[in-house]
């Protein structure tokens, strides 16, 4: 899962449990920067996998909500590459490193890159390499926890099964939404552990991504392993989708049954508020033309937004 950022050209998690940084400027050879998703229980520190990633706000550029293959859900500082001159740590080094691994060394943390530095030259004598490459920096292998430090700063109320997505309210920057494999969606507020709200449009499919529209603050859609599309509108229910739309293929034969197909993303248009674009397993999609009333928003639509988050707060 990756995610576009301003200072940094994207950010991705992955089932390896690493956050990484990579920019455009460099091709996306190397990340510049990486943190793990280290979550201690008792005296250990276990890695975690990352399953969906998203930014908090675009004020923040360093914070993102991740979800993981177990279930839980983590907020994250996510450090940015830094410009620090560090040239006199390489002034007395016996092998000539390039300006781009000199890089990855000052972005970790300050205590850290001696400790780095040192096992890297090492390995590279022990093969005798005379020149220190961007890649040698990972293939020599320091302590993981080293090189990516723990990222976490918080942690919500975690799935019962591997979350599939993570996204942030473009209108409320404390509202994000979550879904699962557990067949839930999840609504959370940024200062809150458990969730303010909780949706299951089916009892049997898997929820395989969930998005807020960028045009109505009290709509969100979800997608499923069947390959349906759940559209929420809380304007006119509070529990149930508004509107499922069925995936379905055309018979090709008269007995046969038509097949679904897992729905992977959704996306809305940019620019035609009304187009929703869902893609399936087999590398096809669909665009759907969403009506009038779910794609423009309604009078005082944010501040209602806001209303049935404190609703829920005040039943608390």
């Amino acid at each position: 899962m990756i995610t576009l950022q301003k200072t940094v050209s994207l950010v991705s998690t992955s089932t390896d449990g690493k956050i990484l940084v990579w920019r455009y400027q460099d091709k996306l050879r190397y990340p510049i920067k990486g943190h793990s998703l280290l979550h201690k229980i008792g005296a250990e520190s276990l890695a975690i996998g990352g399953t969906s990633l998203d930014k908090v706000n675009q004020m923040e550029d360093n914070t993102y909500l991740v979800g993981t293959e177990g279930g839980s859900i983590f907020k994250c500082s996510v450090g940015q590459p830094s410009d620090t001159d560090i040239a006199h740590l390489f002034e007395n080094s016996s092998l000539r490193w390039k300006t781009e691994a000199q890089q990855v060394i000052a972005n970790l943390p300050k205590k850290s890159m001696a400790e780095v530095k040192k096992r890297v030259e090492r390995y590279a004598q022990d093969r005798g390499d005379r020149e220190i490459q961007v890649e040698t920096v990972s293939t020599a292998k320091p302590d993981i926890k080293v090189l990516y430090p723990s990222t976490i700063t918080s942690n919500f109320e975690r799935h019962a099964g591997l979350v599939t997505g993570c996204h942030c309210s473009p209108f409320n920057k404390r509202l994000f939404l979550t879904c699962s494999v557990d067949g839930s969606v999840r609504i959370f507020d940024m200062h809150v552990n458990k969730p303010v709200a909780v949706y299951e449009p089916s009892c049997a499919e898997y929820l395989m991504n969930a998005v807020w529209p960028p045009y109505r603050p009290t709509v969100f859609v979800c997608i499923s392993n069947n390959g349906n599309v759940y559209i929420y509108d809380l304007l006119l229910s509070k529990e149930v989708p508004s509107y499922t739309l069925p995936y379905s293929q055309s018979l090709l034969l008269s007995d046969r049954a038509p097949s679904a197909k897992t729905a992977y993303s959704l996306a809305f248009n940019p620019r035609q508020r009304d187009f929703l674009a869902v893609g399936y397993h087999d590398g096809t999609a669909k665009i759907f033309q969403l009506n009038y009333s779910l794609s423009t928003q309604k009078n005082d639509e944010i501040r209602h937004l806001k209303s049935l988050f404190l609703e829920k707060e005040r039943q608390e």
